[in-house]
């Protein structure tokens, strides 16, 4: 299974461009491992292993990554239910084509932020 996940990056120094990692799955399947590449300049792509357990249809499934991964969200953050999130899979009856994730939750993100007080003094609302 890919998840293709768009604006997602690592860090610039390129050590974590395409690497393997232990992964940990909640519920009844097993998850033993995942991979982190790069797709294109500015899309990443999450892919696992899912064993002859499969995944039912409506199954709910949770991936554990963990923070030495290095996945940093998007710098513009996430739309809303946005189509560039993507699934796919070389299920065991003939490989799955990209199909949009139905429900993406958003995540803001603040450009350059400033702030300004007035008038400028210690203890008084402003």
């Amino acid at each position: 299974v890919s998840l293709t996940l768009p604006g997602f990056f690592t860090p610039p120094d390129g050590s974590y461009a395409n690497f393997t990692f232990a992964l940990s799955g909640a519920g009844s399947i097993n998850v033993p491992e995942g991979r982190w590449e790069q797709v294109g300049n500015t899309t990443r792509r999450l892919s696992f292993f899912v064993g002859q357990e499969g995944v039912g249809a409506g199954q709910t499934v949770n991936l554990v990554i963990p923070i030495f991964v290095g996945i940093h969200i998007a710098d513009l953050g996430v739309r809303e239910n946005d189509p560039g999130f993507t699934i796919e899979a070389a299920a065991s009856q003939g490989p799955v084509s990209p199909v949009s994730i139905d429900r993406i939750k958003p995540v803001g993100s603040l450009g350059a932020v400033t702030m300004a007080f007035d008038p400028p003094q210690a203890g008084v609302a402003s």
